[in-house]
């Protein structure tokens, strides 16, 4: 994450969905026994984001035995991928579905950047379809967690809120999809 986060505010690689929910909620990714939180790491990424992960994968894979798996649209671009530790996982070759392995794989959500009359610039999440003004993510603000740097969308709580109603109380529920967050 620090490899990316290190090009700055054009490669944006935002924590999402469960993970945002675990670091304002719960102020935690791992648990006091030393396990994960979550069995995955939620992220939104624009596509020069996901090009520039794409262009790592050699390293990744050489150096820590990581490789990534993808989810296309019909006009062929990428909607979601996985950046997964490849050693000790179970893979499923018929359906793109959570990786279980000793480290959580690492979601990449793919977003595209709108633009509507009268509105404003919008992105879009291609996997849930759902919408966020683009105030409600940028300017990101800047998270350490441990060794780790993390962006934050501008407006979180009112994305959580938005996809999740009360995140304020634990559940196994998932994000809300095709969804228009607005004010």
């Amino acid at each position: 994450m620090d490899k990316v986060n290190c090009f700055g505010e054009g490669y944006p690689l935002w924590t999402a969905y469960g993970e945002l929910i675990h670091l304002l909620r719960d102020k935690a990714l791992i648990n006091p026994d030393g396990t994960y939180l979550d069995d995955d790491f939620d992220t939104w990424v624009t596509h020069p984001t996901l090009q520039m992960i794409l262009n790592l994968e050699p390293y990744l894979w050489s150096h820590f035995g990581w490789s990534i798996r993808f989810s296309y649209s019909c006009d062929k671009s990428i909607i979601f991928a996985q950046l997964t530790p490849v050693c000790g996982h179970e893979y499923y070759t018929n359906r793109l579905a959570k990786v279980k392995a000793q480290y959580p794989a690492i979601e990449l959500y793919a977003m595209r950047k709108e633009y509507r009359e009268g509105e404003g610039w919008w992105l879009k999440d291609l996997q849930t379809k759902t919408s966020f003004p683009l105030d409600w993510l940028v300017p990101a603000s800047r998270h350490q967690y441990g060794t780790i740097h993390l962006q934050i969308p501008a407006q979180s709580e009112k994305i959580l809120d938005c996809v999740y109603g009360n995140w304020h109380v634990p559940s196994k529920g998932h994000a809300r999809v095709n969804k228009e967050c607005r004010d």
